[in-house]
């Protein structure tokens, strides 16, 4: 039994005997690729039997090798795993501590790790940039680098990093256009990290990530105009936009923003009516303008956008009868609205 089946089965002192003959193989052989990912691996059976703290060192280890070996031969695609592995499983595990001190060592340990690694990952890029094997393994780079920084207590360090992540996502997505993966990927990523921007006061910062992801979105709907996977995602990142307007104090210009959105979707829902992805997006637009004017102090205002919200969702009520999921979301939606109502205090809403 292998030192993989072993740790699944949750056996983790026979899973370290195996690693440990492995690592001296490894030594024996001369093999650093080898040897970064029985580090890796020793280090997750390390954190299973709650050792963090060896765990950690194990994977810094793997990041002075993975490093190493990829500034020599960026080419080497199972060099550029065990890096983004590396980095990734450190995070992780800082994360896991929640510990300021362990963080800031960690990152006085293994900072200097990282002079180079982009700059090399952009030459490789450059030289071949339709391949998306180096695309994807860049991009993991990237985000896991951006985490570790978010996690260490360092976000201004991710601002650098954020127009290489963007530039990769955008080249995926050439490659790839309708990837639905890589399009939730994208998105989760400008959430997250505009999410550490606002809550920094990082206001101009996020607010050019929102920008540079609707670049994004524009220049694939120029190619693919009916692509409503992208279309769908364009309209969410008015949101984001509209969001840290309302934040920053601009109720008139969140609701502009937002109307940009609302505009998307009719004009989709001229298309075709019964669309009931664009009516939900409808109907959830009116909800979050309510919501940032109910945040901002203007419950009359708000009362009148959920009033909206309300007719559009009474209006999908009969339609497909046999949609379970379609028919407990509704449901579901009714009662966020009751809640939202209830808050602003001027009317209760009830399901039709």
């Amino acid at each position: 039994m292998n030192a993989s089946t072993l740790f699944e089965k949750e056996k983790y002192e026979k899973a370290l005997e195996k690693l440990n003959k492995a690592e001296k193989l490894a030594e024996k052989a001369k093999s650093s690729d080898l040897m970064c990912r029985v580090l890796l691996h020793k280090g997750e059976v390390m954190d299973s039997m709650d050792y963090p703290e060896e765990a950690l060192e194990l994977y810094e280890k793997a990041l002075d090798i993975s490093s190493r070996l990829f500034l020599n031969e960026p080419q080497d695609s199972s060099y550029q795993k065990c890096l983004y592995n590396s980095i990734g499983l450190i995070g992780t595990n800082l994360e896991d501590r929640d510990s300021f001190s362990a963080a800031e060592k960690s990152y006085g340990r293994t900072n200097k790790l990282f002079d180079g690694i982009t700059d090399e990952y952009n030459k490789l890029i450059a030289e071949q940039p339709e391949n998306s094997e180096y695309l994807l393994n860049y991009l993991k780079t990237l985000k896991n680098i951006g985490a570790y920084f978010l996690i260490i207590g360092q976000p201004e360090k991710q601002i650098p990093l954020t127009n290489s992540t963007l530039e990769t996502f955008r080249k995926i997505l050439i490659l790839q256009p309708e990837n639905p993966n890589i399009l939730e990927q994208l998105d989760l990523f400008v959430r997250k990290l505009g999410e550490e921007f606002l809550e920094n006061e990082l206001f101009e910062d996020a607010k050019k990530l929102y920008d540079q992801l609707q670049e994004i979105y524009r220049s694939l709907l120029e190619k693919y105009p009916d692509n409503e996977i992208v279309i769908h995602y364009f309209i969410f990142s008015y949101g984001y936009l509209g969001d840290l307007q309302s934040i920053q104090g601009y109720p008139e210009k969140m609701e502009e923003t937002y109307l940009q959105a609302l505009s998307i979707v009719e004009d989709n829902l001229r298309k075709n009516p019964e669309d009931a992805a664009f009516l939900v997006n409808r109907g959830k637009i009116y909800e979050e303008i309510g919501l940032n004017y109910s945040e901002s102090g203007d419950p009359e205002k708000a009362n009148s956008f959920y009033e909206k919200a309300l007719a559009n969702f009474e209006g999908m009520t009969g339609k497909y009868p046999d949609d379970q999921d379609y028919q407990f979301k509704l449901t579901e939606t009714f009662g966020n609205l009751g809640k939202l109502f209830a808050k602003i205090k001027l009317r209760a809403a009830t399901p039709p």
